[in-house]
């Protein structure tokens, strides 16, 4: 029986300025033998190394996707806001009166919204420092009760 060396030691050169001769295959290759590359973690030449193969992996990869071209046009602003309150038919935009009618409610109601006043008064409320009977201590949260606070309010969420 011959015995035979179980250890093998696989070197791979490659030129970093010349990734973009390399075939897909070997450079998924090198990807892969970068990312399992012995060195130190946070060693600066393998981080040059991943970084290289990894541009050339996206590059690739960009030149080979088609560009979105639709997704943004001009006259979607315009369109999607007529479209609120009107119809495009037969070449041209017409009032709907169920849309218009809707727009003018939804308007209405964001203008109310505005300038509406707070439904309820909130203040921010803690122990009174000044006083040696209560405990020295600050309730941050706003809390919708009148009067000053107390360990015991804190404890109990603020109710």
């Amino acid at each position: 029986m011959i015995e035979r060396d179980t250890k093998v030691t696989i070197s791979i050169d490659l030129d970093l300025n010349a990734l973009s001769r390399v075939s897909d295959s070997r450079l998924a290759m090198v990807w892969h033998v970068a990312q399992a590359n012995p060195a130190p973690h946070a060693d600066e030449m393998a981080g040059r190394v991943v970084a290289k193969v990894g541009w050339e992996i996206i590059r690739r990869w960009l030149a080979a996707t088609p560009p979105e071209m639709y997704h943004h046009q001009q006259d979607h602003y315009r369109g999607k806001h007529l479209s609120r309150f009107a119809i495009y038919r037969d070449g041209d935009w017409h009032p709907d009166p169920t849309k218009l009618a809707k727009y003018e409610t939804e308007q209405a109601q964001k203008a109310a919204d505005e300038t509406a006043p707070a439904s309820e008064e909130y203040q921010y409320c803690g122990a009174d420092l000044a006083r040696r009977s209560e405990y020295p201590l600050t309730c941050h949260r706003r809390i919708a009760h009148k009067g000053p606070c107390s360990p015991l309010r804190d404890q109990d969420g603020g109710a």
